[in-house]
């Protein structure tokens, strides 16, 4: 596509977006459209009148109108970066197809030695730096610019790049005189190959000074590139060619449009008077991987390297290899260009290996003496950054005359090559990864100051800088055992790296959430370790931090494993509390009857030393009662497993909030609210993360039923923080539900959809069928309220599959009840009543009322007025009972108040008694909560009524009163 057009479709796609309404393809209504804009900023009514004639052909807008408009209107940073890109792109072919010179540029632009890159070179990304750069150079202020940043990062490019937009388009800077491009070298001769290169400016006679005062008192914009300057520039930053370092500073201190442009992995000392001149680049980070994937592909236009066609994650192990330095991909295409037999995976295997690699590598080492040298190693074993008592404390063993050196003196100078970074707030030094992997090659694999000896060394630094863990109270109190673990497996001794964070260490930062960083170690010494006990006790953890983040399938393939190597250990409590993991999986994945199995095995199994795995067991068993109906089952195990857990707070939080559960489901909320408070409270105790994190998940659920929207949204929020975080998808998918199901009664339909799509996504992504049967659920309540039937009875009959193939009757009965309003809605009533008749006999306590009103709502549509009255006086009876004392289930008084009116419908003898105690109860309940979706909810109930009775004004009263409060 021309860029011109791609750019015009990119800023319309922008505007449509953030501005609706405005059109850059039809012009002439720009002027109405922009009026406002026009009052507010001049600079923008001028731009838009460029854009006007660029559109219709005339002309194409220039970089500092562009940068106006980008100014004037308000689009996100990723977008006007973007912009920023085709912009320029579209301006290069504009400018192809112009025959004429622009106007505003009397003179011609020369060009005065040997570009250091080809123009023909892909060049990917870089869009802040361009950005940056551009500013600088365009500003007629600007006097010097050092690009500075490490070898092979970019430098030469980013400004050949700059420079060739200049040249191709004189409008990006007016009437600029000449681009002069110079290459530094060691032959200190700078001088006179710029006086050679200017001859177009100077007469041909003039002496030296005469030349060099032509250059330094231009008077049009005249650039000056050096490229490479650290090779004339010693380590304490000073040029090493006088008459060159007297030409710039002399040329700094006058007035002149002599603009210099340096490139450099040193910084340039400057005299004190003329450092403020001085404008910095810093290219630090290679390319980002789409961009060093992208870059692989240029480079091989013709496929012959295998780039060109190669999948993404190929290219992106090359390009995470090499840190995305553009001069390493660059070796790469290179190395593989030259053998053609060479493949990709074996050139990144070895690549550091490979000559030309080294020579770029090395470039940066050629001026560090052996002491810098071994601070680069130091860095290299790390691998992170590091205070320089860190350094002196790896290398007094290995080098004596180390400490009569001076770190700070050898710090300094490697500062200055940019190959080490020190952050002056915190003091810690780091080293490039490009760098790190070279220093680190270089170690010995024999001898006193081999790499183990270095990397032993290292860990025994973090062993020094262990807290006692009383004084534990987040995962960065044991940052100096997971970096010693890192240095102990480099070390090749994976039983003492295990032991620096231990089983207490990899239990607090499993509660604390950081379920993936326990999976991450653990993995990494799975088969290495020689003793059987500690390999079956990794497993086991291993298991236990796959439950903790959702990944079933391998957690319990790991406690499998684990039992297996117990058992033939004779470590029969680690086979209990295995068991107890596999029914804690099973039955968390609907699987009952084998949960039921592997609970009863750890309870047949269990002694009275082994009070966890049986207390686990116990509490595991009484949630599967709680969920087939059998409460009073239920509660007995719950209450033995509270009995053993006396003193594990862990377990007792585990415990009280199961009771707050099953409190809930029964209407008595005032307990729940308690059971489930001291839940949080003791789980917070313990450090519990994720048991914190249930305790907010029910605590909103609770709330959110008794109305209280706003303290029901921050728990529950909360709640899903911690499960993001922790990477706990089960648990996520959960509570993005609860949410879903919160919004629905709070009127938001559009928040709703966000939470339940996103539950039902993680769901079906993890397999989790606990999770598809209430996310699945929620979309069909959120289906009923918008007023799309079939959609809702597509998501209900799913969830309803769902919950019979893991039993689920607590859950299956009130969707039941939705599916057969589903039904009611589109006037399905023989499906409906099948429906609602053969949901569960079991109910729980607050879903008993809906299901009765429901089966009332559709028997008195099918004309059976003895058995719609009857379902409406067990509905008004059950919600009674939830509304006798306080705390109050506030869905329970909008059921009354549709119960009561279907009985004045139905009974004319007691038509005025049934209305006047309907609109009683309606007032109370509104005066509780005024939830437009629980409103709307109750509005859709009422046109049920409404359809099966001639007296349009007999429900007018309770018509009234919904609306009011709209």
């Amino acid at each position: 596509m021309d860029p011109r057009l791609q750019f015009q479709q990119t800023l319309q796609n922008a505007l449509d977006t953030y501005h609706p309404g405005w059109d850059v393809r039809h012009h002439a209504t720009w002027e109405e459209r922009y009026r406002e804009a026009w009052e507010q900023n001049r600079r923008f009514n001028v731009w838009v009148d460029t854009l006007k004639r660029w559109v219709s052909g005339d002309h194409f807008p220039r970089l500092k109108k562009f940068e106006d408009f980008l100014t004037s209107v308000d689009f996100p940073l990723d977008v006007r970066e973007e912009l920023h890109r085709q912009f320029h792109q579209a301006r290069m072919q504009s400018r192809r197809f112009e025959n004429t010179p622009d106007s505003a540029s009397t003179h011609s632009l020369m060009i005065m030695g040997q570009r250091p890159m080809s123009l023909g070179r892909p060049f990917v990304g870089r869009e802040h730096e361009l950005q940056v750069l551009r500013a600088m150079m365009a500003d007629p202020t600007t006097r010097i610019v050092t690009v500075i940043g490490r070898s092979g990062i970019g430098k030469t490019a980013l400004v050949c790049h700059v420079l060739h937009e200049i040249e191709t388009d004189p409008s990006v800077i007016e009437d600029v005189q000449g681009l002069i491009y110079l290459t530094a070298g060691s032959d200190n001769r700078i001088l006179e190959q710029l006086m050679s290169l200017g001859k177009p400016l100077f007469a041909a006679d003039a002496p030296i000074h005469e030349k060099t005062q032509t250059l330094q008192q231009a008077n049009r914009p005249l650039f000056l590139f050096l490229d490479n300057l650290e090779d004339i520039i010693d380590n304490e930053g000073n040029l090493t060619d006088p008459e060159l370092s007297r030409f710039v500073f002399q040329a700094l201190r006058q007035p002149s449009q002599l603009r210099l442009l340096l490139t450099s992995q040193i910084e340039l000392a400057f005299p004190r008077d003329l450092r403020h001149l001085n404008q910095v680049v810093v290219v630090e980070k290679g390319l980002a991987e789409v961009e060093g994937i992208q870059l692989l592909r240029d480079l091989d236009p013709g496929g012959t390297c295998g780039l060109r066609d190669a999948p993404d994650e190929l290219l992106r192990q090359a390009v995470q290899k090499v840190h995305g330095v553009p001069r390493a991909l660059e070796v790469l295409v290179g190395i593989l260009e030259d053998d053609r037999m060479a493949r990709l995976d074996r050139v990144l295997a070895d690549f550091g290996k490979w000559r030309d690699a080294q020579d770029m590598i090395q470039t940066g080492y050629r001026r560090l003496d052996t002491q810098a040298q071994w601070v680069m190693k130091a860095l290299a074993v790390y691998r992170r950054p590091v205070r320089a008592e860190a350094i002196e404390f790896l290398l007094r063993p290995v080098m004596q005359e180390f400490l009569k050196l001076d770190l700070r003196d050898i710090l300094q100078r490697l500062t200055r090559t940019r190959m080490v970074t020190i952050d002056r707030a915190s003091g810690l030094i780091s080293l490039h990864p490009i760098d790190a992997d070279y220093a680190y090659a270089q170690l010995d694999e024999r001898g006193p100051s081999n790499r183990e000896v270095l990397e032993r060394r290292a860990a025994t630094y973090y062993e020094q800088m262990r807290i006692a863990p009383d004084f534990w109270r987040g995962a960065q109190d044991l940052e100096p055992q997971l970096a010693a673990f890192e240095h102990y497996l480099k070390a090749g001794d994976a039983e003492a790296a295990l032991q620096q964070i231990g089983e207490r260490g990899f239990d607090a930062l499993l509660l604390w959430g950081h379920g993936q960083r326990v999976i991450g170690v653990r993995q990494r010494v799975v088969g290495k370790l020689g003793d059987a006990r500690m390999e079956y006790m990794n497993l086991f953890g291993l298991a236990k931090a796959y439950q903790v983040s959702g990944q079933f399938q391998e957690a319990v393939d790991c406690f499998g494993r684990a039992m297996i190597m117990a058992a033939a250990a004779g470590d029969t409590a680690r086979v209990r509390l295995s068991l107890v993991g596999l029914g804690d999986i099973y039955r968390n994945q609907g699987r009952y009857t084998e949960a039921v199995d592997c609970y009863l095995q750890a309870l047949a199994a269990s002694d009275e030393q082994d009070l966890e795995a049986e207390a686990s067991a116990l509490l595991g068993l009484g949630l599967i009662y709680h969920q087939m109906g059998d409460d009073e089952s239920a509660l007995e195990r719950v209450r033995q497993a509270l009995n053993l857990a006396e003193k594990d707070p862990l377990l007792q939080s585990r415990c009280t909030m199961m009771l707050g559960y099953i409190a809930r489901n029964q209407g008595y909320y005032a307990e729940a609210l308690v059971q489930t408070e001291q839940s949080l409270h003791l789980a917070e105790l313990a450090q519990d993360l994720n048991g914190v994190g249930n305790s907010h998940s029910l605590l909103g659920l609770i709330h959110g039923e008794l109305g209280h929207y706003n303290t029901a949204e921050q728990h529950l929020t909360r709640a899903v923080e911690i499960a993001t975080k922790s990477g706990d998808l089960g648990s996520q998918c959960q509570r993005l539900s609860r949410l879903c199901s919160l919004e629905i009664d709070n009127g938001d339909t559009i928040k709703a959809h966000t939470y339940g799509t996103e539950a039902l996504d993680i769901a079906t992504r993890i397999g989790g069928w606990a999770g598809e049967r209430l996310a699945r659920w929620q979309l069909g309540r959120l289906a009923l309220a918008t007023g799309d039937p079939h959609t809702a009875i597509s998501q209900l009959m799913a969830a309803a599959e769902v919950a019979r193939e893991i039993q689920s009757n607590l859950d299956l009965q009130p969707i039941m009840t939705h599916l057969a309003l589903a039904y009611l809605a589109l006037g399905r009533l023989k499906e409906a009543l099948e429906t609602i008749e053969t949901s569960p006999a079991y109910a729980t306590t607050i879903h008993r009322p809906m299901g009765m009103m429901t089966q009332g709502l559709i028997l008195m549509k099918l004309g059976d007025v003895w058995g719609a009255e009857n379902a409406l006086q067990e509905a008004i009876a059950a919600a009674d009972g939830l509304l006798k004392s306080p705390p109050i289930y506030i869905r329970a008084g909008y059921i009354k108040a549709t119960a009561l009116a279907g009985l004045a419908v139905v009974n004319e003898n007691e038509q005025a008694n049934y209305l006047q105690q309907s609109q009683k109860t309606l007032e109370r309940t509104l005066q509780n909560y005024q939830g437009a979706g629980l409103v709307a909810e109750m509005e859709r109930w009422l046109a049920e009524l409404q359809q099966t009775i001639g007296d349009a004004d007999l429900l007018a009263p309770l018509w009234k009163l919904l609306r009011s409060v709209k």
